[in-house]
């Protein structure tokens, strides 16, 4: 088993890699013979390491799909292709993406560390843990289960807010609590298409 990803490890050409490969499989999502990619060399070792990350699309500053992985299967590089795709054609909050779209969407890539439970015994407890604009977190009962990413704070900066809409996201209600809730935490190393990658 290889290694754990440390997300501050990652180099600037592993995260230009990372988004070039996000950007090129969009594009080739669209053609008939769909090319090959080529793996990263040795001289990348961490986009090889066993982890996974979250795509999300923007268009004009409004989302226009989102869908990752909370759990790694494979190598970074790998759930980078698969979420890439997955978020074109599967988010089913949005239409699928369309070839004339394809210039006109903004791609960011959010690299997830390892999750963390958290031990909580309470709403408030939680609330008191939490760091706001730094923990993505995963809500779980049962069946019902949804995740914020920490961009999420921008939009929902009081964590109250936060926590709220992460339950009724899980389809609970906004003031429900159990002790069966299980709350994990993780942080992102975020990459987007802009200047400065």
């Amino acid at each position: 088993m290889d290694s754990p990803l440390v997300l501050n490890e990652i180099t600037t050409a592993e995260k230009k890699y990372l988004m070039n490969l996000a950007m090129q499989t969009m594009k080739q999502a669209f053609m008939d013979d769909n090319p090959s990619t080529s793996e990263p060399g040795p001289e990348m070792p961490n986009i090889q390491k066993t982890a996974c990350c979250f795509i999300t699309l923007m268009k004009d500053d409004n989302l226009r799909g989102c869908i990752g992985s909370l759990l790694p299967t494979g190598p970074l590089y790998k759930d980078v292709v698969k979420n890439t795709v997955s978020v074109m054609f599967d988010d089913h909050r949005f239409g699928k993406v369309t070839a004339d779209e394809v210039d006109g969407i903004h791609i960011q890539i959010s690299i997830l560390s390892n999750l963390e439970k958290m031990s909580v015994d309470s709403e408030s407890d939680l609330l008191n843990q939490i760091n706001p604009h730094v923990d993505g977190i995963v809500l779980q009962e049962g069946y019902n289960r949804s995740t914020f990413l920490p961009s999420v704070w921008d939009s929902l900066s009081d964590p109250v807010d936060f926590i709220r809409q992460l339950k009724r996201k899980a389809g609970l209600g906004s003031n429900y609590w159990s002790d069966k809730i299980t709350i994990q935490r993780y942080s992102v190393l975020k990459l987007d298409d802009g200047p400065d990658v």
